[in-house]
């Protein structure tokens, strides 16, 4: 049985594009900041016999790890990106760089994916590629994306994006099956 997005012309599609790092993020803040907070308690009230050596380690390492913590609590309460796939047109919401274009100013759309690796995970990097019929008209009429022109096509990068890859392709075969080509593996 396969599942699809709604057929085209109907409602749109919301692909949250945020949620894949997020978890991880929240695992983070507890594990880094949750640990800092246990570890400064526990050298700042001397819970344990120390030194005021090992006192002065465990307070610095524990602002270490709290500010670890902090930095993935930034990553986690950042607003949400959204790619919104409709019978009309395309839209990203959430980022500087927002835009929304029709379909009709679009002769090619391409999510292309890399396969890439950090130490031992790996993941799927995500691109989206907008190539316009007009490239003059619709650079005038889209000043916000001229930072992501290329030669031919506009690039966008959606990033670690997860299980939200299959369901953006779903929702751009629904509404666009006229542009959309399909995913594109590197």
């Amino acid at each position: 049985m396969t599942t699809t997005a709604e057929p085209t012309g109907t409602t749109e599609v919301a692909v949250n594009l945020s949620t894949a790092l997020r978890w991880r993020g929240l695992i983070a803040v507890v594990l880094f900041g949750g640990g800092g907070l246990v570890l400064l308690a526990i050298s700042v009230f001397g819970l344990m016999d120390q030194h005021t050596g090992q006192r002065i380690g465990e307070i610095a390492l524990s602002i270490v790890l709290l500010s670890f913590g902090g930095f993935a609590l930034r990553g986690v309460v950042r607003p949400s990106v959204w790619v919104v796939v409709a019978g009309a047109g395309l839209a990203l919401r959430g980022r500087p760089g927002e835009f929304h274009v029709s379909w009709g100013e679009l002769s090619q759309v391409v999510v292309e994916r890399e396969h890439r690796s950090w130490g031992r995970s790996r993941y799927w990097f995500y691109r989206l590629l907008l190539a316009p019929r007009a490239v003059d008209e619709f650079a005038m009429s889209h000043p916000e994306m001229a930072a992501r022109r290329g030669r031919d096509h506009y690039v966008y990068d959606l990033g670690r994006i997860g299980r939200a890859g299959r369901k953006l392709d779903r929702a751009l075969r629904a509404h666009a099956p006229a542009v959309f080509t399909g995913i594109r593996s590197r």
